[in-house]
């Protein structure tokens, strides 16, 4: 978040979003002698690239004013309509797995994570896109994982972009087990990744 000050007064902030997809941010501000020209807590998504979010002006052109802020921001586009798309399975043609979890499941599926699928499938077996897209994010730089939320941090993972806006996140990946990297164009089928059992994992298998 970078500002630029107007001779006016009037205060312009900036997302400046590194990421190869959308942000969704968050900001929540406290002011004196000031007002926005939208309602905090404010929340939107931004493109990749420099966007101007908000401006604060003062209330009081001879008085001083101050603020402060939290922000925070999440992967993915609040916007996206998910279009009516038939999603292939992420292992090999002709291969059958258990789902171990499916939708609202009660050991992890809560929240964010409500529609993720858990298939148990042995460490380092070939995981495929589900659909193709934009490779945004990956990480397969840990070997840790346990029944616990303290193991999150360490998931292995990779985010892929679709053309609805919309993002695949494939977890629990073997370390170093990941084949594509970010700007990568992946299609329905390919190759992308080994499966592990990093993050907050139960036993091998891999979640989308």
């Amino acid at each position: 978040l970078t500002t630029e000050h107007a001779k006016n007064g009037v205060t312009h902030f900036f997302v400046q979003n590194s990421e190869l997809s959308e942000v969704t941010m968050t900001f929540d501000f406290a002011t004196v002698n000031l007002k926005g020209d939208v309602v905090f807590p404010y929340t939107a998504t931004f493109k990749p690239g420099e966007t101007e979010a908000f401006t604060l002006s003062p209330l009081n052109t001879n008085h001083e004013w101050q603020y402060s802020y939290t922000n925070y921001y999440k992967m993915g586009s609040s916007e996206a309509q998910p279009d009516d798309f038939i999603y292939s399975l992420p292992y090999a043609p002709g291969t059958t797995r258990k789902i171990t979890q499916g939708y609202d499941g009660k050991f992890s599926h809560q929240g964010s994570n409500k529609y993720a699928i858990d298939w148990q499938m042995p460490e380092g077996t070939p995981v495929y896109a589900a659909r193709g897209g934009l490779v945004v994010k990956v990480k397969d730089d840990s070997d840790r994982g346990g029944a616990s939320m303290k193991f999150d941090p360490f998931n292995n993972y990779i985010l892929i972009r679709h053309a609805d806006g919309t993002l695949g996140h494939y977890c629990h990946l073997q370390k170093d087990g990941v084949v594509v990297h970010p700007g990568q164009v992946v299609k329905t089928g390919e190759l992308i990744a080994h499966s592990g059992s990093t993050g907050f994992s139960s036993g091998p298998h891999r979640s989308e």
